[in-house]
């Protein structure tokens, strides 16, 4: 099994229009402050996405994340938010690239979440996954106004360093949206090519699975816990409802795996988003 993935590293500009999170946020929450990580952080999941052959992983880690963080879950459930389309911001991330129809040469995330903060969030629209002017052609003038009524104009952008847990740590338990750009290899591809079911018990993956220089993929992190006293994490992948594992909880949750740590540290990049409405 093949699945596109298109991540492309960050560059030394991309890398400077963020703030780093350790200067902006120099001290920790209490409960990390100590000896690190002191309890379980389970984020929200709003819905798992599929790409399916589109190498759209940005745009399908900013949609996932912001549909579950954009607001509280009990806000969001009164007041009936629309799902948001991850190939527009797709798509626009790849036209801030300047590689619109080159999709092969990857996308950078920064440029996701600036699509996010300048043009706006709009409302997904059905089959667009499947329909080539949405993914080549300029968008029509209902959804750059939807668009437009979603700007994050509040929105805030940091950059972990690389190998940082404690800040990615304190990152998700402040609730913000946390974007892992890495290398997938082989036995990752594998893992979410087949389908498992809720009596298989969780791998850990570690960096046999994700990792190295190629085939860069992003996702998003959705928790983090510690097993025999160290540090796992939680991805919300892009693939479909393949792969899985179980939640702290006990919940069964496909599209989703357990990560070890020294996968987090060989990231490419980790990206940590505040995602607010304009007008809460």
């Amino acid at each position: 099994m093949t699945r596109a993935t298109g991540l492309r590293r960050a560059t030394e500009a991309h890398i400077g229009s963020a703030i780093n999170y350790r200067l902006a946020q120099p001290g920790l929450l209490p409960e990390l402050q100590a000896t690190g990580l002191t309890t379980t952080v389970v984020q929200p999941i709003a819905r798992i996405l599929d790409q399916g052959s589109l190498p759209a992983c940005v745009g399908c880690t900013a949609a996932g994340r912001a549909e579950a963080l954009i607001d509280s879950p009990e806000d969001v459930a009164v007041r009936g938010y629309p799902r948001f389309s991850w190939v527009r911001l797709w798509t626009d991330a790849r036209r801030r690239d300047g590689e619109l129809h080159e999709p092969a040469l990857g996308t950078w995330f920064s440029s996701a979440i600036e699509s996010m903060v300048k043009r706006g969030l709009d409302p997904e629209e059905s089959g667009e996954e499947d329909r080539l002017e949405e993914m080549t052609q300029p968008d029509d003038l209902d959804s750059e106004l939807a668009a437009f009524d979603e700007r994050q104009t509040s929105a805030e952008h940091w950059r972990l360093s690389t190998g940082d847990l404690d800040a990615l740590d304190d990152a998700l338990a402040r609730g913000l949206a946390v974007g892992l750009g890495i290398g997938v290899r082989d036995a990752y591809f594998s893992y979410f090519g087949a389908a498992r079911s809720p009596s298989e018990v969780d791998q850990i993956l570690g960096t046999s699975y994700l990792g190295g220089d190629t085939n860069g993929h992003e996702q998003g992190v959705f928790a983090v816990r510690r097993v025999k006293g160290a540090r796992v994490y939680g991805l919300q992948n892009s693939w479909g409802l393949t792969g899985g594992c179980h939640l702290p909880d006990g919940t069964w949750q496909l599209g989703c795996c357990w990560v070890d740590e020294m996968v987090m540290r060989s990231a490419w990049d980790v990206d940590a988003i505040r995602v607010t409405r304009r007008n809460p």
